[in-house]
This record gives structure tokens, sequence and C-alpha cells, in this order.
């Protein structure tokens, strides 16, 4: 619940709330009925955010904290008081330590927002024991990492089921990627494209059929052999950023379109340095992209990530981490964690994401990093989701050495 002296204050304290994923339940007819019994003028409507405008009574903001606390359906409060450092100090100085009482008597947050002199402030917080904020968005926020450690900790704790078995990798095979991974660390850090996904698909992740042509004349056998619709990426050396380049052809349609611009990679790309060729790979249908990925830590070991993928994963940002080892509750747990989890989970008709391919990636990446020591960085950007549901992996990227540390 929104708790707030000024209506301003309790607008932004809401677009916050809404932002951070938060839900804000409207007033019982019991609490509306008893605020409304000390309002001067029926002028400012009771609502969550609560505007306590038209209260002049710094001493009864307490009970109202006290009754939002008591509610089963509000697990917090964020509390705004704008105060008079000389008028309203010591009437401001008991509220904030009877609200101190209350986080303890229910066992409950409040993000306490303060505005007044810094002096002020200072003098009127000294000696509680909750965060005293000084504007609305960082006590949301607050409330947000607080709501993400119950979470991971709930995670950790509750039982879960381990996720899937994965093909086991001969040697001969696990020396070949080691060869591979043993070059890309003398070269920039990063495998080939075509080697990342020939190391992903080993490890049982779904991913899109694909090969490697080294000339114009293969390209129209691969496309044969894969069926249209076709992608068409560069592969070259210190180009991990292909779309931004210019190196994805995407909507090759048909053998038609393939004539048409089939060529256009190789006539800019063929004779750069370190080209090795245009991947063809099956072009699949998207309705959800996710990103997947690990980094290892030099603290906490490897670190796993899941979040909304594609341009999304750079403009919104919205992933979560989690450390190994990891079962289907933790995976669970990070989607839980993702303001746009719902997207995940499937809303307004959408399918979502089908949890056995996730759990599928996952238990992938966590098997990479534990196999291949030298892997600093995994990174599945795409994992494209189809009307079903069901995931494959259309790009991805694997960097070995300190190229991967902080990238």
């Amino acid at each position: 619940m929104v708790i707030s002296r000024s209506g301003g204050h309790a607008v932004v304290s809401a677009d916050a709330a809404d932002e951070f994923g938060f839900h804000l339940p409207p007033l019982d007819k019991e609490m509306e009925q008893r605020i409304a019994s000390r309002f001067r003028a029926a002028v400012i409507r009771l609502t969550n955010p609560l505007d306590l405008g038209d209260i002049f009574d710094i001493d009864y903001y307490a009970e109202i904290v006290a009754l939002a606390l008591a509610r089963e359906d509000v697990d917090g409060v964020v509390f705004n008081q704008v105060f008079q450092a000389g008028l309203e100090h010591e009437a401001t100085v008991q509220l904030v330590r009877r609200i101190d009482e209350l986080v303890r008597e229910h066992n409950k947050p409040v993000a306490l927002v303060l505005f007044a002199r810094d002096e002020a402030v200072k003098e009127v917080s000294a000696g509680v024991g909750i965060p005293v904020f000084s504007e609305p968005l960082e006590a949301v926020r607050a409330l947000d990492r607080s709501r993400q450690r119950h979470l991971f900790r709930a995670a950790a704790a509750a039982p879960s089921e381990s996720l899937p078995e994965l093909p086991v990798i001969k040697p001969e095979t696990a020396g070949l990627f080691r060869a591979g991974l043993e070059e890309a660390a003398r070269r920039d850090g990063f495998l080939f494209l075509d080697q990342a996904l020939e190391l992903l698909a080993a490890y049982g992740l779904p991913v899109a059929p694909f090969q490697l042509v080294r000339d114009r004349f293969e390209l129209r056998e691969a496309a044969r052999e894969i069926g249209f619709p076709l992608v068409l990426k560069v592969v070259a050396e210190g180009l991990s950023h292909k779309s931004d380049q210019g190196g994805v052809l995407t909507g090759i349609s048909d053998r038609r379109v393939l004539d048409d611009v089939g060529d256009l990679l190789f006539e800019r790309f063929a004779a750069a340095p370190g080209f090795c060729g245009v991947l063809v790979q099956k072009e699949v249908e998207i309705e959800t992209e996710v990103i997947a990925g690990a980094r290892r830590d030099p603290s906490f070991g490897p670190l796993f990530l899941l979040g909304l993928g594609g341009i999304y994963a750079e403009i919104f940002k919205d992933f979560a981490l989690e450390p190994g080892p990891l079962d289907r509750k933790r995976v669970e747990n990070m989607i839980g964690r993702l303001r746009g989890g719902r997207i995940l989970t499937g809303a307004r008709g959408r399918s979502g994401v089908e949890m056995g391919a996730l759990f599928r990636v996952m238990a992938g990446l966590e098997a990479l990093m534990r196999d291949f020591p030298e892997i600093t960085e995994v990174e599945i950007n795409p994992l494209a989701c189809g009307p079903t549901g069901a995931g494959v992996v259309v790009d991805g990227r694997v960097i070995v050495g300190p190229a991967g540390i902080g990238n």
C-alpha cells in the first residue's frame, strides 16, 4: 500500500510500484470508513495510493499504517511524509518511532520517505531501525530488492526436482571442442558461431538446423538440404554483433529470394580479414524471445542468467541472476523475479515458454560451465519460442579466457 501526505508523491509512488510489478489492492470498506471519518471534506477519493492531504493529524497517520500492515493482502507499505522542520518536528519523530515499532510487530517492511531539510530528516530518523529514503522511486526499488531476497531464500530452502539429464559427451568429442576453445583463446576469445552452435547442440540444446558454407555454390546446396525459410549470417573473426554490421539477412522465403540476395553477404564480407563463411540456418517462427546464459564469477563461480531476449535484453535489462547449482524451483524463481515474467509464463492469449525447454537449456548451460572451466561466458540470445512455447536456439556466443570477464 502507498500512503502519502502529498497527492503528487502518491502518484509517483504508484507509478514506481507498477514499474516494479507490485499490486496495489483497493481499500476495504472498514478501512475506507475509518479513514473517511477523519477527513474534513469529501474532496479526496479514498484509494490505494492513499492521499492523506485532508488529514492534518500526524499522530493518526501511524494508525493508518497499522491498518494497512494488518491486512493479509498487503505485504509492505511505502509511506511519504512531508513535514515542516520546526512546527511538525516532534510529531514526526513520534510517527517515525511508531512506524519502526509496527514493522517489528507485523514483520512487514515499511519504506519511509521523508521530505524536509537534510538536517531535519537526520534528526527525525535517528535511532530507528528502518531505512529512510529521499524519493519514492528509491523506496520502491528497495522493496523490490527485499522481495527478490525473500524469493531467493524461499526457493533455496524449498525441495525441488533436479534439472533434466543431458547426453554424455564422448571424450574424443570433448577434445575437439577443447581444441576449438584453445584456438579461440589465442584469437579473440570468441568461438565462431558455427562452433558455438555445435557445442550447444552437443549438450542437448535444441539448435535450429544450420550449415556453414564457404562460397555461393555451397549456399544453394545448403538451402536445398535445410529447406526454406532461411536466415543467412556472416561468420568472421571479430564479428560478434552481426546484425549491427549488416551481417544478417532474414526472410529468405524461397529460391527466387535466395538468388536475388544470397550473394550479398559474400560481396560485403568475403574480402574482409578473418572471413570464415556464411551460416545458413532454418528460420523459425518466434512469438517470445528469451535470453539465457552463464558467466564465471571469480567469487561465486558460475552465475546463470534468464530474461527477456532479443533487443529487449539490451533495452529493458529485465533479467535475473542465480548462482549454481540449479534445480527446477530455482529456474522458476528466476522467472518469478522478472518484471516481464508473465510474458514468459503466458499472458493475453500468448502461449508463454515451455518450462521443459527452459529446464533443458539451463541444464545444458550448467553442464557446459562444469565441463569446460576455460569458458568464462555463454549467451543464448535469442532462445526463440514459437506458438507452442517450445524453445529453439538460433544464436549464441561462447567466450573463453579474459575476453569474457566483464564483457
